[in-house]
């Protein structure tokens, strides 16, 4: 989400805002160096730059104009492919905003990790939010045809192993379903149910609120680059 400092009416079409933020490391949760680029909406390129390790992965980009849309990509060898869509708010004075970005390193072993459930409890039908959440991924699977991916999906609960390594296997081809009638070839993605708890992100020991359930993890690992 993109962060503001006031917004009103805007005035002067000749108006110029910034972006700022950090590039963090998916998998080391550190701030890296990355080459990136961004495009408006009819595909030019507005920036080229590279994130600042020593800064904590600092980034500026300005010229960028209120009230559009901008998309911002990693480029090189070092990580995925990502494009992550920014909307500048509308406002009538220079203002910086700010947008932290995850790099996805383009190695053996990567992990992504989807931070919202795609599934509901014990079910494995996609949410109706999920193309959003799949889409940046989805993307950049689409951008680099090299890299290949283990869907892996883990269970809600530890009660019943044959159940939940049948949910998991399910949950794993809804998603490379989506993948495959996005375009990517289904030969790239290779599924690894699981049917006991994700130790990284295990349920919740306290009784959590009514209507909030515990939901099995999901992860993209890279096995190809």
């Amino acid at each position: 989400m993109v962060h503001f400092h006031g917004v009103s009416q805007i005035k002067n079409i000749g108006l110029v805002v910034s972006l700022t933020g950090s590039v963090i490391d998916h998998a080391s949760h550190k701030p890296v160096s990355a080459p990136m680029e961004a495009y408006d909406e009819t595909g030019k390129r507005v920036y080229a730059g590279k994130s600042n390790a020593q800064q904590k992965g600092y980034y500026f980009m300005t010229g960028l104009k209120p009230g559009k849309k901008y998309y911002i990509q990693f480029v090189g060898l070092d990580y995925i492919n990502t494009r992550t869509e920014v909307e500048i708010p509308e406002t009538d004075k220079y203002t910086e905003y700010s947008k932290d970005l995850l790099a996805i390193p383009k190695q053996v072993g990567s992990e992504y990790y989807i931070h919202i459930p795609i599934f509901e409890s014990n079910k494995s039908r996609l949410r109706f939010n999920a193309a959003v959440l799949l889409d940046e991924f989805k993307e950049a699977l689409l951008r680099d045809q090299r890299v290949n991916i283990d869907i892996v999906c883990y269970p809600d609960n530890t009660q019943d192993a044959a159940f939940n390594k049948k949910l998991t296997e399910e949950r794993c081809n809804s998603i490379k379903n989506f993948f495959v009638a996005s375009g990517i070839k289904a030969e790239r993605m290779n599924i690894n149910p699981k049917d006991d708890t994700d130790t990284k992100y295990p349920p919740p020991q306290k009784r959590q609120p009514k209507g909030k359930n515990y939901i099995g993890s999901t992860y993209f690992v890279i096995t190809k680059t």
